[in-house]
């Protein structure tokens, strides 16, 4: 208990574990995708749909749908299995993108995205925080040391810098499509650049980070991993 262990080792454990890095990458996903939709809501209604105020309602579906799927997440997850769940909550957010990316001045194909967003995005909460409690025990196996905390920290510290990442991205796009503040207060429309910049903040690119996050959640296998530890720690007694 009094043992003191230092970062570099405790990363070297965490990477060891195959389940950690993909679910890192997973929850990197998932604040990447906050991220963009956060920052850019309030651009698209002001901007596309040249109604600020829509942005309230819009983010009100948004919510409706992840306090929904919060509580259904947990029954979903007992029926369709763990990986099936997390491959599910990936094709909610690019499924919700589809129309968007059609039609993205369409106010109805924003609040499905909004919904389609709120749904998938609240399911990979639920799920990465539930996937850390066994890779908090696939860890133990592995190195004999429970490190519950750090297991949370370490992906969060990486999500967290890809959405500061995400944030600088924002700015700079914007500001080279050619955004200027001075044509709001003037009540003047941006450039067409500067829209589809937008739009494609809000809808494509969301839509291949839900790509990748399919992709990264094929490989995460927690119970089959967990498995193998134990087998290797029996081999090696």
């Amino acid at each position: 208990n009094e043992e003191k262990i230092g970062i570099i080792e405790t990363y070297r454990m965490l990477f060891r574990c195959k389940s950690w890095v993909r679910n890192m990458f997973y929850v990197m996903c998932y604040g990447v995708s906050t991220c963009l939709l956060t920052s850019s809501i309030t651009y698209y209604c002001a901007y596309v749909l040249n109604n600020s105020s829509l942005s309230t309602p819009i983010m009100a579906a948004y919510l409706v749908a992840s306090i929904v799927f919060s509580i259904i997440t947990p029954r979903i997850d007992s029926l369709l299995g763990r990986k099936k769940t997390m491959g599910l909550a990936a094709l909610l957010q690019v499924i919700g993108k589809i129309p968007f990316i059609l039609a993205p001045a369409s106010i109805i194909n924003a609040f499905i995205n909004a919904v389609f967003t709120g749904m998938g995005l609240t399911m990979t909460f639920v799920l990465f925080n539930t996937n850390r409690n066994s890779i908090s025990d696939i860890v133990e196996v592995q190195n004999g040391r429970r490190l519950d905390s750090m297991v949370a920290t370490g992906d969060t510290l990486v999500s967290k810098i890809a959405e500061a990442a995400v944030d600088k991205l924002f700015l700079v796009a914007l500001a080279a499509a050619g955004f200027s503040a001075k044509l709001a207060d003037e009540g003047l429309l941006q450039n067409a650049a500067t829209q589809n910049t937008i739009n494609a903040l809000l809808g494509w690119i969301p839509a291949l980070v839900g790509l990748l996050m399919f992709v990264v959640c094929i490989g995460i296998d927690t119970d089959k991993e967990l498995k193998e530890a134990i087998a290797e720690k029996g081999a090696i007694r």
